[in-house]
Parts: structure tokens; C-alpha cells; sequence
């Protein structure tokens, strides 16, 4: 009996794992469709073709994934842009409500047919018989720079699209989130031409000298207030899953903020768990730790990268003491992360992936933490 259970939860293990495979595969291909937003300084006549061309296949994508056991569209997105390191959030949150708004409207429209291809035609209310418009939200004519970004067009009845050149109060409005996602590339530009220089900036766009002597000052003000145990809010989230343009890593994505009302000076210790693919045997993928210096309010983001996926993959096969049929079949597994904020005062926060990583950031420990080196 006890082998029959095994058997079946071997099945299910590896049937799970085929189907994360596909997932991530088809989030993959979602991901390269995804078109990243680059100013233009005049527009071009062919430009909305091409964005209407890129909308439509990523919303037949959406469909695909709706109609089937592929991750819903809203998840399929999120995926897929894991795998996109040089979109920033404001342009995801942008891109992917037009995407998303875009599918809802044609699913409306009935512009899909029975196999879930998108026909181009209206066969629902009031427009029914015609073609849906593609049309840019805030129009070239007021502000060409948007006239190659997918985040600005949008799919519409007839009925409702907009007649003539001049943008609506509500066009208007849009163009606060185009804004948002211009100064996020600006800021993105910025940072890598100082990367190629050599030099660095934080993400407020200041030197390390020039960002020391504005704590500094704040220390002198604060005074004892400065020694004191601080209030800190700590985030963290995975950025990114393996993949080729990031030579196949997993990337940890942490964010703190100091939310006392005087500096503070703090240590993140960050660490990235695997877990073997027979035995179960947790072990380190990463640890990092990294002191900062926040002044009141501040808020740092960073982010830790594992080595790639096939650095492990030997030494935790050899943990397992696997055969080398079971070698042909295991893999890397991801299981987890933890993060601890720590003061000179003691522990001040903390977050983990589940409960299991909170203990780890309790005791320093976890039941079946091994070394890859063989050793606990």
C-alpha cells in the first residue's frame, strides 16, 4: 500500500513538473511578444499597424491561455514578464492593463472564433458586422514620442472610437501613466550610462558621496535618537526564474524602507534555499548581507542572484546519492527565500517565501538543511 502511495505521489510530482515546464515555456514565448517602450521622436505612418499587429497576437495569447489549463491571463502576464529584466514595473502595470482590457473588449465584441482565433470581426451589440478599431489613446499629434509604445493604443467598437485627431479630457488623463513609464526608462537609461562610465547612482540618482553626506547631516540632527532600535518594513518577492537571458538564475527582489522617524544604520540578511529533488534535503542556493544606511522615510531596493541552474545541479545529486538513471531525471529546485532585518539592538523585521523560512530566520537552522558539500 505504502508503495502504491509512493508510486502515485511520484506521478503527481513529475506530472506537476511537466506542466510547470510548459507553463514557463509558454510564458517564455508571451514574453518575447512583449514590445518595451522606447521614445520616438517623430512618428511613422506604419507605426499602429505594427503595434495592432504585436496587440493582437499577444490578446490571441490570452485567449489560448484562458481556453485552456495554462496559467489564467493575468498570471500568464505576471510570468511572462519574469522573464523581461529590462521592463520596470510602471511599464508592466501599463502594458499589461492594455493588453488584458484589449482581450476583455474583443471577447465582448465576439471577435474570436469558435477555435479561440481572433477573426477581426464584430459578431456582438451594437457594431456587429463591422471591424474593431485600433486606435492610439493619446494621439501622435499632441505627442509623438508614444506612437511606438503598445501601452498607448487600445481596441474599440465603431461606435466608440474617437472622432477626429483631438483627445478627450480622459485621453488627457492617460497621459500621467505614459509619463510614469517615460521617467521610468529615462531613470533606467540614466543608471546604465553611469554603469558603463564605471561610476554608479542610487535610485534616487545620487552618488554614493553625495547620498553619505546627506545621512551624515541627518545623524548630527538626530543625535541620540539615531542609536535607538528602528521601525523597518522589509519586502521581498522573486523577480525572475531561469531563463537564457539570464543565464538560466533565480533572482530575488528585496525592498526596505525605514519608517522611523530618524536614521538608522541596518544589516539585510538575504538567503535563497533549494531543495533536493529525491531526499528533499534543503540547502543554500545564496546568502547575502548588506548594510545600509537610511535616513528617515528612505526606502533601498536590491536584488540577489543565485548562480546559474546547472552550477547545483551535480553536488545536490550527489547529496541525494542518486543513480545515474535518477540523474538523468532529477532537477533544480527553487524552494525558497528568507530576510532579516538586523540593528545593533537586535532583530527588527523579517519575511520568507512560508512559514517554514520564517523558522530559518528565527534560529539559523532548519530541519534537513544540508551543505552541498555532504555535511548538515
Amino acid at each position: 500500500m505504502i508503495c502504491v502511495l509512493r508510486l502515485a505521489l511520484l506521478a503527481f510530482v513529475f506530472s506537476s513538473a511537466s506542466a510547470f515546464g510548459k507553463n514557463n515555456d509558454y510564458a517564455k514565448a508571451v514574453a518575447k511578444d512583449l514590445l518595451k517602450y522606447k521614445p520616438v521622436e517623430k512618428a511613422n505612418q506604419g507605426d499602429l499597424n505594427k503595434l495592432r499587429g504585436q496587440l493582437v497576437k499577444l490578446i490571441s495569447r490570452m485567449e489560448e491561455s484562458y481556453r485552456t489549463s495554462k496559467p489564467n491571463p493575468v498570471s500568464l502576464l505576471e510570468k511572462a514578464h519574469e522573464f523581461r529584466d529590462d521592463i520596470g514595473p510602471s511599464e508592466q502595470l501599463v502594458s499589461s492593463t492594455v493588453i488584458l482590457e484589449a482581450w476583455k473588449e474583443a471577447r465582448q465584441l465576439g471577435a474570436f472564433s469558435e477555435e479561440g482565433r481572433y477573426i477581426d470581426h464584430i459578431t456582438k451589440g451594437p457594431s456587429s458586422g463591422k471591424k474593431p478599431i485600433f486606435e492610439y489613446v493619446v494621439p501622435p499629434s499632441h505627442d509623438p514620442k508614444y506612437s511606438a509604445y503598445l501601452g498607448n493604443i487600445r481596441l474599440v467598437p465603431p461606435h466608440r472610437a474617437r472622432k477626429g485627431e483631438e483627445p478627450t479630457h480622459a485621453d488627457l488623463a492617460y497621459l500621467n501613466r505614459l509619463l510614469s513609464v517615460e521617467r521610468e526608462y529615462q531613470g533606467m537609461q540614466k543608471h546604465k550610462k553611469f554603469d558603463e562610465k564605471g561610476d554608479s547612482l542610487n535610485q534616487f540618482g545620487r552618488t554614493e558621496e553625495e547620498e553619505k553626506a546627506l545621512f551624515d547631516a541627518a545623524v548630527e540632527e538626530a543625535g541620540d535618537a539615531f542609536h535607538q532600535k528602528p521601525g523597518v518594513r522589509v519586502l521581498a518577492k522573486m523577480g525572475s526564474t531561469p531563463a537564457k537571458h539570464n543565464d538560466f538564475t533565480w533572482r530575488l527582489d528585496v525592498e526596505v524602507t525605514n519608517l522611523s522617524r530618524h536614521p538608522t544604520e541596518i544589516t539585510v540578511d538575504s538567503t535563497m534555499f533549494g531543495i533536493t529533488w529525491k531526499e528533499r534535503y534543503y540547502y543554500k542556493m545564496k546568502n547575502d548581507k548588506r548594510t545600509f544606511q537610511l535616513r528617515r522615510g528612505q526606502q533601498e531596493k536590491f536584488s540577489i542572484t543565485t548562480n546559474s541552474e546547472k552550477s547545483y545541479k551535480n553536488a545536490a545529486d550527489d547529496l541525494d546519492q542518486l543513480d545515474k538513471n535518477e540523474r538523468k531525471r532529477s532537477r533544480v529546485i527553487y524552494r525558497g527565500f528568507a530576510v532579516k532585518v538586523e540593528h545593533k539592538t537586535g532583530k527588527v523585521n523579517q519575511t520568507a517565501s512560508d512559514r517554514h523560512f520564517d523558522g530559518y530566520n528565527d534560529n539559523g537552522d532548519l530541519p534537513n538543511l544540508h551543505s552541498l558539500g555532504g555535511s548538515k
